[in-house]
């Protein structure tokens, strides 16, 4: 297996320095492996790997590029060549905050996790990030979900405390 991209969390996941990895390789398949509490990892379970795992729920697509944010419960988000995007791990936010999941189901899940990746029903998707902060206000963790389209429109699903989301509102958006 040949490697092209390798993506980490920006910073240490948890006080202990956990982290999850994933590699995108040349044909397009995703392998994971470490630190998975919130199924991060896309392996249908929350057990944290030690040896690189191909994330079986993708076969079938050709992935281009796999984001993770860089909060404190990382989700994570995969483009397919065909301009689909997959979301999976961390749902919530954090603190009891009830952030709105950044999987773009259109359902509120805040704080349910997913441990398998979730097809977001968007087509024509050209770019992809997932980005998280922790709020240090002691308001909890922030994941969100960005979108770029073909035509030029961009995205986002998940909290929007801070109007992160540029939908005109602090609401959170699902």
């Amino acid at each position: 297996v040949i490697i092209t991209k390798i993506s980490l969390p920006l910073w240490r996941e948890d006080g202990n320095g956990n982290m999850s990895i994933l590699m995108l390789d040349t044909k397009g398949k995703v392998w994971a492996y470490g630190y998975n509490v919130w199924g991060q990892l896309g392996l249908g379970d929350y057990t944290t790997r030690t040896v690189p795992s191909q994330i079986a729920a993708l076969n079938g697509y050709i992935i281009v590029d796999i984001q993770q944010s860089c909060s404190n419960g990382v989700h994570v988000c995969a483009l397919t060549s065909t301009g689909r995007i997959f979301t999976w791990g961390y749902g919530g936010g954090g603190g009891g905050t009830g952030n709105v999941s950044p999987y773009g189901n259109g359902i509120n899940t805040a704080n349910t996790n997913m441990h398998t990746p979730y097809l977001v029903p968007i087509t024509n998707v050209t770019k992809i990030l997932a980005s998280g902060c922790w709020q240090s206000n002691g308001g909890g963790t922030v994941n969100v979900t960005r979108i770029l389209k073909s035509d030029g429109t961009t995205w986002a699903t998940g909290g929007n405390q801070c109007g992160q989301l540029g939908i005109g509102t602090t609401n959170n958006a699902a």
